[in-house]
């Protein structure tokens, strides 16, 4: 049970818990949701005339904009909508995909489309942490604080809300057998060219393409549009938590199965990476480009992946969640091996590959060769960098590496 992370679609896996005989645990979680711990925000109306407001420090606000277009629609059918703070440097841009896990069968996504990873209803017109409860300051790297977001503390941040269940790639034109939309690949489309044409984002000298857990597999999966979209900028990926293996853990976990399903159900070929699609369509598996892993090997722009080889989420989701250590320990040495044959292979990419049992985060706390995920971005960013690969080699459990440098 240490093993497995608070979940950010708590349907999901108290559906899957209680479909593998663990009982007391789906009972645990959905007791969790019913006493709160998920909840949603009031609801609000839409706002795409919200104010634009200067990022003075972590307390400013990001204001919502709910983009109205004819294919681009949350699993509802409800509008995509993104938050934006503006920053002094205004041609710069930090472009956040919101994470959240997938929905996995029919019955999975008509569940998540009564929340907020599936409907924008419910959206505040304001926030001031759109990662967590409103009046907290925004942390790592949607920080205005340049202490803790040294490069990017100044720019134009941009949040993009998750309501497709596909990491922005379903491009299903008919509603499902249920009715729902999936259409999270004409929903980025539509979120933007709203940013194009109200944001100053076509203008923009600087983009970079970020998300955390299923916002980072997207960050894999899209940063190479965002790429041909402005080639103005300079277009960076900095995924975090994205590099889901693809891996079968069978009777307890088949993560392929699942992640086979989000693509063919909402008809994801066309809304990844494309050279991906490409070079699978032959063999009739291109379905395997839903996977990071797959994808890398065909992204052209740069990227810097800031990931865990002890990921949380993937050793209770991917891996099985009653591995022993040296099974855990094997998977991370997987991960590692195949993050450097498909990432690390291409000399314009950097990675932050870390050691500690998280998932996400931590973009300023954990020191890796005498940086945190936060300097040595910038540094890679800014071509300072004399290491490109900040890699903590240590076995798991690390508590220390989730801090500091580990000892010795």
């Amino acid at each position: 049970l240490c093993l497995i992370p608070l979940p950010s679609e708590p349907h999901v896996y108290i559906t899957r818990m209680l479909s593998s005989g663990r009982v007391v645990m789906a009972l645990a979680l959905l007791g969790a949701r019913l006493s709160g711990a998920f909840v949603h925000t009031p609801d609000v109306p839409h706002n795409s005339d919200a104010p634009h407001i200067i990022s003075t420090g972590d307390d400013a606000a990001y204001t919502l904009t709910l983009v109205d277009d004819e294919m681009g629609k949350c699993l509802d059918g409800t509008s995509p909508a993104y938050y934006i703070r503006p920053g002094a440097e205004s041609e710069k841009f930090y472009v956040h995909h919101e994470g959240g896990g997938w929905c996995y069968n029919e019955a999975d996504c008509v569940s998540r489309s009564q929340g907020d990873l599936g409907s924008s209803q419910y959206y505040a017109a304001s926030t001031t942490n759109p990662q967590g409860d409103d009046g907290t300051s925004p942390s790592g790297y949607l920080s205005a604080d340049p202490s803790s977001n040294p490069l990017m503390h100044n720019w134009t941040s941009v949040y993009l809300k998750y309501c497709d269940g596909a990491s922005f790639s379903g491009r299903k034109e008919d509603t499902s057998a249920t009715g729902l939309y999936y259409r999270g690949g004409y929903a980025l489309d539509a979120l933007l060219a709203d940013l194009d044409a109200n944001q100053g984002l076509s203008t923009a000298t600087d983009v970079v393409v970020s998300g955390c857990s299923a916002g980072g597999l997207a960050t894999f999966l899209h940063v190479d549009e965002y790429a041909e979209r402005y080639t103005s900028a300079n277009v960076v990926g900095m995924p975090d938590s994205g590099f889901f293996l693809d891996w079968d853990d069978e009777p307890d976990v088949n993560y392929e199965a699942e992640m086979t399903w989000v693509f063919t159900a909402q008809e994801a070929a066309g809304g990844v990476d494309k050279d991906c699609v490409a070079a699978h369509t032959a063999t009739n598996d291109t379905w395997m480009c839903m996977f990071a892993e797959h994808t890398a090997e065909h992204i052209q722009s740069p990227i810097f992946p800031l990931q865990s080889k002890y990921d949380s989420w993937q050793t209770g989701n991917v891996l099985s969640p009653w591995a022993t250590e040296d099974a855990t320990n094997a998977f991370g040495a997987e991960l590692t091996t195949r993050l450097i044959n498909t990432v690390l292979d291409k000399p314009q990419n950097g990675a932050f590959l870390d050691a500690c049992h998280h998932h996400c985060g931590n973009f300023n706390v954990m020191v890796t060769d005498g940086e945190t995920q936060a300097t040595a971005f910038a540094k890679w960013y800014n071509g300072n960098a004399g290491n490109h690969f900040y890699n903590q080699d240590q076995a798991y459990p690390c508590d220390d590496c989730c801090t500091a440098n580990p000892a010795a």
